[in-house]
């Protein structure tokens, strides 16, 4: 099979389930933009390469458990950039979410440089390549906040603190998250490991050679903390009264702001 393998046909169709280590039609947006990517100095795994073969035709091993069978998740890619340095790549159509932009390059300006800014770099903002919609946001490569488990309390309330503080400075600038939960929050915390772990597959490591293990602690290395996703956070200007108005559709929808007037408490 792997002779005559054709990776236009090998593409999930919409009426149909991922079952077999098809590329997404996301991932076909991937491909298209590989060599502009590359142009920028950012180059993507195999699997979005234009000779990529399965590594599992012809073999017993599922697809699941092989490096290039792990898939993208939504808007998000991660990419090797020319220096090696490991990033991700945010695809954002700028006319849909043009908060997402503008807020996340204002947190991101030597304006708003403090050790109390809590909100993940913008480390570039490439395109939109021409004839398409999206600009690619570059963001450093980070982790799941419990990948690692936490093991003092100490190291939990480092955590909130971090958390709360990088809050206060966003209302300090006149800036509203709108969508703080538990998976916009991420941890720079690669030290923690005895190799680079897969970004879509945090168990492994990220050439598949083997389970990433924990190596040492929050405690004896420490981490930062970062809110992620500025797609519904809103800069407002300074002064004037505070700001209230009706929360966004939001990811908890457990929190008072979400009550009905007449709800239970």
């Amino acid at each position: 099979m792997a002779a005559d393998f054709d990776v236009a046909k090998f593409v999930v169709r919409p009426d149909h389930v991922w079952t077999d280590g098809e590329l997404t039609q996301r991932e076909v947006f991937w491909r298209k933009h590989r060599q502009f990517l590359k142009d920028q100095g950012y180059n993507l795994r195999g699997r979005y390469q234009p000779d990529w073969k399965p590594s599992w035709l012809s073999t017993s091993k599922p697809w699941m458990r092989c490096e290039d069978g792990i898939m993208s998740i939504g808007p998000l890619l991660d990419a090797v950039r020319d220096d090696g340095t490991l990033v991700m790549l945010k695809a954002v159509n700028p006319i849909e979410m043009p908060d997402e932009i503008s807020v996340g390059k204002s947190l991101s300006s030597e304006r708003l440089a403090s050790p109390r800014n809590h909100c993940v770099p913008y480390l570039d903002i490439l395109g939109p390549p021409e004839g398409a919609d999206e600009v690619f946001i570059v963001l450093p490569l980070l982790v799941y906040i419990d990948r690692a488990p936490f093991e003092t309390i100490g190291e939990v309330v480092e955590f909130f603190r971090q958390i709360f503080e990088g809050l206060e400075f966003m209302h300090e600038n006149n800036i509203a998250h709108e969508d703080c939960k538990f998976d916009n929050m991420m941890a720079e915390a690669q030290h923690l490991f005895d190799a680079p772990i897969h970004p879509f597959k945090e168990y492994m490591r990220r050439d598949f050679a083997g389970p990433a293990s924990i190596i040492t602690s929050r405690t004896l290395k420490p981490v930062k903390y970062y809110l992620i996703d500025f797609g519904l956070s809103k800069e407002y200007p300074p002064g004037g009264p505070p700001r209230l108005e009706e929360p966004p559709w939001g990811g908890d929808k457990s929190v008072p702001e979400h009550w009905l007037p007449d709800a239970a408490p």
